[in-house]
């Protein structure tokens, strides 16, 4: 009799002990705030990821006596998309940095446009991106205002989602970034006043 109940507890043991078949791979999130890499992990095979671009840097002004000030650079565009993995594989996570401010009596003081925010792996084209916010331009010489940036867009080019375009930029100020359901942390991605930098991008990635 103590036999039986130590086997019947034994076989009980191992199978609760056993790994289920068909178990569902766990949850996760994982942000990026820099360049990094994602491995998809053991049984997952597609995941959301959300997207902000960064923001363009504003154009400088002229010297006071001039007049004139610079344009405000574009917000980030940004993309919410769904896109399919392969297991345990590498993937480049590229967050676009914010794009420079101008400065007066250089290259026209005008801005830099800001990076693109993307999924992908190297050697092909990106599963998502977002666009970056273009540059502000500079006070002209003649003491007008320089003109702003546009907002930059967003792409699911692997499969569906949602994709918001960024603000442009509006005489001297900057443009917002994207609006998608997920937020970003607070200053993603909006463009950059005059002479003012844009705002780094962002990624969120969850299965």
């Amino acid at each position: 009799m103590v036999r039986k109940t130590v086997a019947a507890a034994a076989i009980a043991l191992a199978a609760v002990s056993a790994p289920m078949a068909h178990a569902d791979p766990a949850h996760g999130i994982q942000a990026f705030t820099a360049d990094g890499r994602f491995v998809a992990p053991p049984g997952v095979s597609s995941v959301f990821v959300a997207l902000w671009g960064a923001g363009g840097g504003g154009g400088a002004g002229n010297a006071p006596d001039v007049g004139g000030s610079g344009g405000g650079g574009g917000g980030g565009g940004a993309a919410w998309c769904a896109v399919t993995l392969t297991p345990q594989t590498e993937y480049l996570v590229t967050v676009g940095p914010g794009g420079l401010a101008g400065v007066a009596g250089q290259h026209d003081g005008t801005g830099t446009s800001g990076g693109d925010s993307s999924l992908g792996q190297n050697g092909t084209p990106a599963l998502a991106v977002a666009h970056g916010g273009q540059n502000g331009f500079g006070a002209t010489p003649d003491g007008r205002s320089g003109s702003a940036g546009r907002g930059g867009t967003g792409e699911c080019r692997a499969a569906g989602g949602v994709t918001a375009p960024g603000a442009n930029g509006n005489g001297d100020g900057g443009g917002a970034v994207g609006a998608l359901p997920s937020a970003p942390p607070a200053g993603t991605g909006s463009g950059g006043g005059a002479a003012k930098p844009g705002a780094t991008g962002y990624v969120l990635i969850w299965w």
